[in-house]
């Protein structure tokens, strides 16, 4: 009877010492490489512009230029957006 009770006493110890596992989630931020198609830049008309060009003529594509400028930085960055 006393083999009984002790056999009991480390059967019931034994369970009592269990280690119980936690899982913990823990977030990392991982860098991805941007894949972006290549911006072709445009040309731009004063770039072509010759020096005895009326000044009319100069300031009709200066003023294209800053649209087609404006249209360029506009793509670039959505591109720079898009990596983000």
């Amino acid at each position: 009877m006393k083999l009984l009770i002790a056999a009991l006493a480390l059967f019931l110890a034994g369970c009592a010492g269990q280690v119980r596992t936690v899982t913990v989630v823990q977030k990392v931020e991982v860098s991805v490489p941007c894949k972006v198609a290549t911006i072709e830049k445009p040309v731009m008309p004063l770039q072509e512009a010759s020096v005895h060009e009326s000044f009319g003529s100069k300031l009709k594509k200066g003023l294209a230029e800053i649209e087609i400028r404006k249209g360029y930085e506009e793509k670039l960055e959505a591109g720079v957006r898009s990596c983000q």
